[in-house]
């Protein structure tokens, strides 16, 4: 009987649990999306495989579109479009979202001005995004301006300032 009673009172708590959910909660494919989407897309990924990226965009796609107002899926889906070298779109995108303070966005904009990709060169607007970024303690932007100090790009070599 207390069997009974114990999985009566479990299924009624499923049964209103279920009921009060709130109604906008993301169904499973939208959870797997964005799932797929964090692990392909996710900071520090270092391919040069094109079918790699394009999965990770399907996916980050797929996420942004069940959640639009989410700035990873935004963020994740414009790192994907960078690393298939679609820099316009791209460098628009994280620029509005640099804009909000989103550092990590200011460290990919760093990145296309050190390398020149989408844009032109200019290693002092690289060190000005990463300052900005460093500023809110991103560590990526940390390593990137470590970087810049042990190559000289933009400033004067110096391996003490690379390593802290």
């Amino acid at each position: 009987m207390k069997l009974f009673t114990y999985l009566a009172t479990a299924s009624l708590f499923l049964v209103v649990s279920i009921a009060n959910f709130p109604a906008k909660a993301a169904s499973a494919v939208d959870l797997a999306s964005e799932a797929k989407c964090r692990h392909l897309a996710r900071d520090g990924v270092d391919i040069d495989n094109l079918a790699y990226w394009r999965n990770a965009l399907t996916a980050c796609e797929a996420y942004l579109q069940a959640e639009p107002s989410a700035i990873d899926a935004r963020y994740f889906t414009l790192a994907s479009r960078f690393n298939l070298q679609q820099f316009e779109p791209a460098l628009a995108g994280f620029e509005e979202l640099a804009a909000q303070g989103h550092a990590p966005s200011m460290d990919y904009l760093a990145k296309a001005s050190a390398h020149g990709l989408g844009r032109e060169r200019d290693f002092k607007v690289a060190l000005a995004g990463l300052r900005k970024a460093r500023e809110s303690n991103d560590p990526r932007s940390a390593d990137y301006l470590g970087e810049m100090y042990m190559l000289g790009w933009g400033v004067a070599q110096d391996f003490v300032m690379a390593r802290s």
